[in-house]
């Protein structure tokens, strides 16, 4: 059984007069149907989800060498892990579960949660271990690693990285 992923405190709750985010896209966005019904076995997209800002991205770095970027504006969430036509990233590396952990985007409050889904060889920001099945807030410029794995992958915003 798939577990509701809890809203992390200061995280608004769904509006109670309309559909949360999710719901609406579910009905207007076929691509996103679709990549729900491939994904839900695994995950539920929590209702406190919202869309993020324009250019949320990862930077991707393997061994110290620049990798290419990966863009976080377009879902409110994204698997990552080794289940190729599961995950949205595959991350390719032993030490990563086949869905290995979600970015959760909390778009009115412009923060990205990474959520752990129980993996085996565990996820880090910034080098402390992600308590599984718990959405914890990634912040701004933080390090996230996989397992052993020696890829990272740095969140920034737009607004960081115009300055760059």
């Amino acid at each position: 059984e798939v577990a509701e992923v809890e809203r992390p405190e200061g995280v608004d709750a769904a509006k109670s007069d309309g559909l949360s985010a999710h719901q609406e896209l579910l009905l207007s966005n076929k691509a996103y149907k679709a990549k729900v019904k491939i994904q839900s076995d695994h995950f539920l997209c929590p209702n406190w989800a919202t869309m993020p800002e324009s250019g949320v991205q990862l930077d991707v770095r393997k061994g110290g060498q620049k990798m290419p970027t990966i863009q976080l504006d377009r879902n409110l969430y994204y698997l990552f892990g080794r289940g190729k036509g599961i995950v949205d990233f595959v991350v390719e590396h032993p030490s990563a579960s086949r869905v290995h952990f979600a970015l959760i985007h909390d778009g009115a409050n412009k923060t990205t949660y990474v959520y752990d889904l129980g993996s085996k060889a565990g996820t880090r920001i910034d080098g402390k271990l992600v308590p599984p099945k718990k959405a914890v807030l990634l912040p701004d410029g933080a390090m996230l690693t996989v397992g052993s794995s020696s890829r990272s992958y740095i969140l920034r915003r737009k607004s960081l990285w115009e300055d760059d």
